[in-house]
């Protein structure tokens, strides 16, 4: 994670399985969540969820 909190490989796993199981500080948390919401808007122009995570129950506790 770097100080503007961007996690990992900036994917929307990377951040859904961050925040879902508290690896971040409480400081950057927000900041992780807005990374997630752009990753989210930015995949292909649309805003949709990409099939990448592989868990469906961190993603719906996040968002």
């Amino acid at each position: 994670m770097d100080a503007d909190g961007r996690v990992g490989s900036d994917t929307q796993t990377a951040y859904v399985l961050a925040l879902h199981m508290n690896l971040l500080p409480s400081d950057v948390r927000a900041r992780a969540a807005t990374h997630l919401v752009e990753a989210i808007r930015l995949r292909q122009g649309e805003s949709h969820l990409v099939g990448e995570y592989a868990f469906p129950t961190p993603i719906e506790d996040v968002l």
